[in-house]
């Protein structure tokens, strides 16, 4: 089914957050420019480029590449940040969906395998706002502002979905008003003093939230947003990897 069949929703979400795990240096453009390789195209030139922290991601690369959903998504807008000085680890990516809607999924990545990742990862306990955070705000009134005529879901797992409801909290009430859901997964919240707070208000309506049943990372500080609870088919804090959820 393509997307005007049937439209985007949180399993499609789920997909597109773990492909944001590949490495898309040089194949896609690092602009908004919608002349960009498809998802099938990314798959055929991904051969011998650095491997995911999950081999999974790649035969999902393959199994997309192969599907009338996915194969003619198209990513864009790459940003990947990796700052020892500032502790900062970011990565976004922007996938045009091949609708009649004009959509456009904003996808920030979650913790990689790198030690300043795990280390900004911490400091996000006493340090407020991570770099991370900051950058999602600045890539998502960007990426609103360059695909004007494109309406937006934004996602993220694990660290990327604190970045999503972050970037959606603190952005213009022009940029909020294009975006049409968000979707986060098993991620981290914020500080309780903050979570508290009207700051998270605006996105609380259009946000999906899920974790799963034996969720650590998920039930990490105050998550201001509702969750869903997901069943898995492994046991504790493995359930933080998507490809054992139960659909």
């Amino acid at each position: 089914l393509d997307f005007d069949s049937s439209p985007f929703n949180e399993v499609d979400a789920a997909i597109l957050c773990l492909l944001a795990y590949l490495d898309f240096t040089g194949l896609i453009p690092k602009d908004f420019s919608e002349s960009s390789r498809t998802i099938k195209e990314v798959d055929t030139h991904y051969f011998g480029r650095n491997l995911p922290y999950d081999l999974r991601i790649i035969d999902l690369l393959h199994e997309c590449a192969k599907t009338k959903r996915f194969c003619s998504v198209v990513p864009i807008g790459l940003v990947s940040e990796l700052d020892d000085e500032e502790e900062k680890q970011f990565c976004a990516i922007s996938f045009i969906l091949p609708s009649k809607e004009k959509q456009v999924c904003i996808v920030f990545r979650g913790t990689d395998v790198t030690l300043i990742g795990w280390k900004e990862d911490f400091n996000m306990i006493f340090t407020f706002p991570a770099p991370f955070q900051e950058e999602s705000v600045f890539y998502l009134e960007r990426a609103v502002s360059n695909l004007k005529n494109y309406n937006f879901y934004v996602a993220g797992h694990s660290k990327g979905g604190n970045a999503a409801i972050y970037s959606t909290s603190l952005c213009s009430q022009k940029t909020f008003s294009k975006i049409n859901k968000i979707y986060t997964f098993d991620s981290p919240g914020f500080d309780s003093g903050l979570a508290d707070t009207t700051v998270f208000e605006r996105p609380k309506e259009i946000t999906s939230a899920f974790v799963p049943k034996d969720s650590v990372i998920g039930m990490l500080m105050d998550m201001p947003i509702p969750y869903s609870v997901v069943d898995s088919n492994v046991f504790g804090l493995v359930q933080h990897d998507v490809f054992s959820w139960e659909v």
